[in-house]
C-alpha cells in the first residue's frame, strides 16, 4: 500500500505526518525520553478516537515506512537522526516487548544489538547508524519520536452496532398493531425462511415495533417448528 507523507513546518514539534496500511504516523522532533513520550501519548487521539501509542513496528515495510519519515531531519544523537519506538525490555532483561503488547515478531536490532552495557538499556531507536536499524538505548535519553495511531482518520471503522432490545414498557405501540398473529411471527423471524434472526431481530427493534416478551416468544416458537 502506499505511504502518504505530509511535511510539516521544521520548526514544530510536529514534524510529519504518515498513513501507511490504514494507520496513521506522526513524527516529533521535539527531544522526549521515553517515559514523557508514552506520558504525552496518553493524552492524543486521531479523528476516529484512537488513542495514540510509542510506535511498533511488524514488518521490514513498515520498518522502512517510518524509517523514511526521518528524512530531512537533523541530527541528534551525535551524527545520527533517531526516534524512540515503542519498544522495551523493561520486565525481564533481553525479553523485548512492544509498549502495546502485540506480539514481537519482527526485529531489525543492528550488529551487536541489543546489548546493556550496564547502562540500563532497556528501551530502544531507531535511525541508528543513519540506517533503518534498531539499537538499545537508557531509556532517560532524549530523541525524536513516532506515536502511532491503529486507524485511518480518513476511513474510520464503521463498528458494528450492537443490537439493544427495547424494554417491554418502552414499545411504542401496542404489540397487536404489528404482529397480528402467530404466523406473522414465523413468516418474519424463523431461523429458515428469508431472514436469519439475529437480523430479523435488528431489524424490527430499529423500528422499537418488538417488545422483549415476544422476542423471546418468536425465539422459541420458531426453534420448536425447525427441529
Amino acid at each position: 500500500m502506499a505511504v502518504y507523507v505530509t511535511m510539516k513546518s521544521a520548526s514544530a514539534a510536529l514534524y510529519k505526518t504518515m498513513t501507511f496500511q490504514d494507520h496513521e504516523y506522526e513524527l516529533y522532533t521535539d527531544l522526549k525520553s521515553y517515559d514523557d513520550i508514552v506520558g504525552a501519548a496518553g493524552s492524543k487521539s486521531n479523528g476516529c478516537g484512537t488513542p495514540a501509542h510509542l510506535v511498533t513496528i511488524s514488518s521490514s515495510k513498515e520498518n522502512d515506512a517510518v524509517y523514511s519519515m526521518l528524512e530531512g531531519t537533523q541530527s541528534n544523537y551525535g551524527e545520527y537522526s533517531v526516534v524512540f519506538i515503542g519498544l522495551h525490555d523493561r520486565v525481564a532483561q533481553m525479553k523485548w516487548e512492544w509498549i502495546t503488547g502485540e506480539p514481537n515478531f519482527f526485529t531489525n536490532w543492528a550488529v551487536n544489538e541489543p546489548h546493556d552495557h550496564g547502562n540500563g538499556e532497556y528501551c530502544a531507536n531507531l535511525g541508528y547508524l543513519n540506517l533503518n536499524l534498531w539499537q538499545s538505548i537508557p531509556c532517560d535519553r532524549e530523541y525524536y519520536y513516532v506515536l502511532e495511531y491503529d486507524t485511518d482518520s480518513k476511513n474510520c471503522p464503521t463498528q458494528k452496532s450492537s443490537i439493544v432490545i427495547p424494554d417491554e414498557s418502552n414499545a411504542r405501540r401496542p404489540l397487536s398493531e404489528y404482529l397480528k398473529s402467530e404466523e406473522r411471527a414465523r413468516r418474519d423471524c424463523s431461523p429458515v425462511k428469508r431472514y436469519n434472526f439475529e437480523q430479523c431481530v435488528s431489524d424490527i427493534v430499529t423500528k422499537n415495533e418488538l417488545t422483549m416478551s415476544y422476542l423471546i416468544h418468536v425465539m422459541l416458537s420458531s426453534y420448536k417448528r425447525t427441529v
